[in-house]
């Protein structure tokens, strides 16, 4: 398994609902993916009952969704981290696309429906 990666050049797009999730990383307690939206797709809101979520924005801004209504704006640059049981997702409401990548642990990881 290869320990660097171009993340750039492993940027996906495509049309659909959810967008492209590329999972590039599955070490013992921690694994990473890209996510990638076109204007109009979303991760939906969701949480991890036993795992935290980190989340690093490399294109794009979108709004990241935090539980009990509760949004922000996130951009290129910026970091956004959803705890164990901590709702969060994001809808790419702009113009341009959105990218991100995910490191998450322990795995295995499940994924539980966070919609209010």
């Amino acid at each position: 398994m290869s320990r660097v990666f171009d993340l750039l050049a492993l940027r996906h797009f495509a049309p659909g609902e959810t967008g492209v999730r590329q999972p590039f990383v599955d070490l013992k307690t921690l694994g990473c993916s890209l996510t990638c939206l076109e204007p109009g797709q979303q991760v939906k809101p969701h949480v991890h009952t036993n795992a935290d979520d980190v989340w690093v924005v490399l294109e794009g801004e979108a709004t990241y969704y935090q539980g009990d209504g509760q949004t922000c704006r996130i951009r290129q640059g910026m970091l956004a981290v959803a705890r164990a049981g901590e709702v969060h997702g994001a809808r790419n409401d702009g113009p341009g696309r959105f990218a991100f990548v995910s490191a998450f642990g322990p795995i295995p990881v499940d994924f539980v429906d966070g919609t209010p």
